[in-house]
């Protein structure tokens, strides 16, 4: 997933979660807001790592995801104001 944070502010991306379910799970393995995910609200550096880049360019997350029989990716804005 990459995302290009030009028509973003942190306060957007707080209202913005990433829920990912696998095999069929009723609550998700992963629930994370875009903000704490790229931390966005407490460093200000860009940094790369293995599976998270973040910088004034781009967000991009690469993450494995086992699964046996499905996985389901959702991105929910909770507060839309446009």
């Amino acid at each position: 997933m990459a995302l290009i944070p030009a028509g973003f502010t942190d306060d957007d991306l707080a209202k913005v979660r990433l829920r990912v379910f696998v095999d069929g799970e009723a609550e998700p393995g992963i629930d994370v807001s875009l903000a704490r995910l790229f931390v966005r609200d407490s460093l200000k550096l860009a940094f790369a790592g293995g599976a998270i880049v973040n910088t004034d360019k781009e967000m991009r997350l690469k993450l494995p995801i086992p699964f046996a029989n499905g996985c389901k990716v959702e991105i929910e804005n909770r507060e839309s104001t446009r």
